[in-house]
């Protein structure tokens, strides 16, 4: 089956689907499987805040949104937040080619930095727009105190400001009565994975409650991820050099810690949520070039302090919440390594003429640090007191401070290009005109308001704006408008329309002396208009089918733009069209079986070129299967399928192949009462699963291949 006839076949089920009138959509369940499904087992319609800022059920939330609960995560086995997220539609995780990260893109959206997806927890930012863009250990959350995970497909600026531009991502840590008790486990595997976790979950006298979680998670190296060539390779074939260290493998360890601590009562919230990454490994390295040693460690607090209350007024609800974030960042990257011969300039930076060949007998290395700080205030007004109104007021306040250091022995006031060789003495530039960006501070001043209008029982419009004040570059507004029709008892119907931006982040404004990134004072905030129809169809009380239509225009995308030289500066570079289609099912067959499927299919234009964007997948399919078989037992499999990954316009390699992962999960929980089990196998069959690299890593980046994990846990 060609592409063409695969996507004609998925288009045409769903509207095959849709237009079941007859006896599909108004049979009579059959009473003997109606007694096999409990209430838990209907299609649920679970409550989200996260598309208005208001709960309101999935249903009629105006915006394509998804929910991940606890009992999905244990089906999958996930062990990190990148395995959870790719079972939503259109959402898809690759590893960067300039840092050592793998974010999510959503529908098709990319850049190198990609910033386009704000992810929160529990509605706090905890990605930073400031610095890169891309929260760098994301993917690499623990998930075991996850409670669910809601994802808003689209944008989001109309509530949450910058980033939410292509999606946002809330992740819902578990509260005390989630927990209710203490839990332990542990968890070992493939490439020396080792994790363990403690949970505590109880009420402190009448009022309070307390939630604690403690995990902690490592990887070593998978040594199947062999690149045969990189960047270096290259180098010495131009000088004639043998410093390349490919063959080699990708270096992708990490470790993690996470602490959680909540407190609660009836009005009041406290919170701590922190993040220690030690030792993550140098992915593909910062340069292309492969960086056995390179690592970084960065340390993530956030301090939440929140008080709500509805006793002021009976049509009032009131929210105030302060939080204060501090990231620490230290990194030691060997962006070539020992014996490498590059060509300095007189100014000291690689590549620029007029320039000399220098030999760095210990590699080209940068250690460069940054602490970011960020303290924000919200205050937030509900009011229901006008009949079949529900009026939400936001203003809030947030300040970002980047401080920066570096020590390097390359660059700017470190050489000059008259001296070889230069070995591995490192110079402090902190403070100096020749680090790699500049300190600074920004302020944001925002104010939204939005207005749910219930027309009737069966229409719902939804209609905001927000206007963001940064002091660095000037004001946007973004507006939404939605329109949510429950056509009938089996049909609801969604015609949304929003407007997003992004802020130009400090490296891509301020970036300097920098071999990867230089910025540029003159960028402009990106800016997408989306337009979106959705359609959710109970096919019967058990099966659900959702068809989501979409099309954007963003402008003034900011992304890395070759230089002359060499080097790569940020420029708003195109405008992208883009357009797309989701279909999802949702199946409860019965009380042992459940089906969750989904495809995507996206077309993302670079207006200039009018060629596909390159990257991420046109098409995906995911399938997750689940048997419940005998007292407590659950056998999963998922199935992902990614497919149509298009090359840059320059690069003259072959497409990456298509490839098809499969994962086998099996749970069984509260045997003896207390103990619970899991056994994971991931790319059950092995495959040889790549994701598209630039180019300067001629194999593309090679993904694990199979492994297997077993865990074990404990509760009181």
């Amino acid at each position: 089956m060609t592409m063409r006839m695969l996507q004609l076949f998925f288009f045409g089920l769903s509207i095959l689907l849709f237009t079941i009138q007859g006896v599909q959509a108004q049979k009579v369940v059959d009473p003997d499987i109606e007694q096999e499904i409990s209430l838990e087992g209907l299609y649920e319609l679970p409550l989200v805040e996260i598309a208005s800022g208001i709960a309101t059920s999935l249903e009629k939330a105006p915006a394509v949104a998804s929910v991940i609960t606890e009992a999905d995560i244990k089906a999958m086995g996930a062990i990190t937040l990148a395995q959870v997220l790719e079972s939503v539609p259109g959402l898809h995780p690759r590893p960067s080619s300039l840092v050592p990260a793998t974010p999510f893109y959503m529908r098709g959206l990319y850049t190198t930095q990609n910033p386009q997806v704000l992810i929160l927890l529990n509605g706090y930012r905890i990605s930073s727009d400031i610095a890169s863009g891309v929260y760098p250990s994301a993917a690499r959350i623990n998930v075991k105190n996850i409670n669910r995970i809601e994802i808003i497909r689209g944008p989001g600026s109309a509530i949450y400001g910058a980033d939410a531009y292509a999606g946002v991502i809330n992740i819902i840590t578990k509260t005390a009565k989630d927990l209710n008790g203490l839990h332990v486990g542990i968890r070992a595997g493939s490439f020396e994975t080792k994790s363990a976790w403690l949970q505590y979950g109880t009420q402190i006298g009448k009022d309070w409650s307390l939630a604690f979680n403690l995990e902690h998670t490592r990887e070593g190296l998978d040594n199947s991820r062999i690149v045969n060539a990189d960047t270096q390779s290259n180098l010495d074939k131009l000088f004639g050099t043998t410093a390349s260290l490919a063959p080699g493998s990708l270096n992708y360890r990490y470790k993690t810690t996470t602490y959680n601590l909540h407190v609660n009562n009836k009005h009041w919230s406290i919170g701590i949520d922190a993040w220690l990454h030690r030792d993550i490994g140098s992915g593909a390295g910062i340069g292309q070039a492969l960086d056995p040693k390179g690592n970084s460690n960065i340390n993530q607090i956030l301090y939440s302090l929140e008080y709500q209350t509805e006793d002021w007024h009976p049509d009032l609800k009131f929210n105030a919440a302060m939080s204060y974030q501090r990231i620490s960042s230290q990194y030691t990257h060997r962006i070539f390594p020992p014996g490498t011969l590059v060509l300095i300039g007189a100014d000291g930076n690689l590549f620029t003429p007029p320039f000399n060949p220098v030999l760095f007998t210990d590699g080209i290395i940068g250690n460069p640090e940054r602490e970011i700080e960020t303290p924000q205030l919200d205050l937030t007004f509900l009011y229901d007191g006008w009949v079949s109104h529900t009026w939400r007021l936001n203003l809030g306040w947030k300040k970002e401070q980047i401080i920066l250091k570096e020590n390097k022995n390359f660059g700017p006031g470190v050489i000059d290009g008259s001296q070889s060789p230069i070995d591995g003495r490192l110079s402090n530039v902190t403070g100096t005109p020749y680090i790699y960006g500049m300190d600074g501070t920004r302020n944001t001043y925002y104010l939204s308001l939005q207005d749910v209008w219930y027309l009737s029982p069966d229409w719902t419009l939804t209609s905001g704006l927000r206007y963001d004040h940064y002091s660095n570059f000037g004001s946007t507004f973004n507006p939404r408008l939605s329109l949510v029709w429950q056509t009938s008892p089996q049909l609801t119907s969604k015609l949304l329309y929003g407007r997003a931006f992004r802020a130009p982040s400090f490296s891509e404004l301020y970036g300097r002396n920098n071999p990867i990134i230089y910025g540029n004072f003159n960028l402009d905030p990106e800016t997408i208009n989306t337009y979106e129809l959705a359609f959710s169809y109970l096919i019967r009380p058990e099966l659900r089918l959702g068809l989501n239509l979409y099309h954007y225009q963003a402008s003034d995308m900011v992304d890395l733009v070759l230089d002359p030289d060499g080097s790569s500066t940020a420029q708003n570079y195109t405008d992208l069209t883009g357009q797309g289609l989701e279909l999802e099912l949702d199946w409860k067959i019965n009380t042992q079986w459940l089906l969750h499927a989904n495809y995507a299919m996206q077309k993302t234009t670079n207006d200039i070129t009018n060629r596909q964007l390159p990257y991420l997948p046109r098409q995906q399919f995911y399938l997750d299967a689940r048997w419940r078989f005998m007292p407590d037992w659950q056998l999963s499999t998922q199935l992902n399928w990614v497919a149509d990954r298009e090359r840059a316009a320059d690069d003259e390699r072959d497409a990456t192949d298509d490839y098809t992962l499969v994962n086998l999960s099996l749970w069984r929980e509260n045997f003896a009462k207390h103990w619970d089990f899991s056994a994971t196998i991931n790319n059950l069959f092995n495959a040889d699963v790549r994701e598209p690299s630039s180019g300067l890593i001629p194999d593309d980046y090679p993904m694990n291949k199979r492994s297997m994990y077993i865990g074990l846990g404990y509760h009181f």
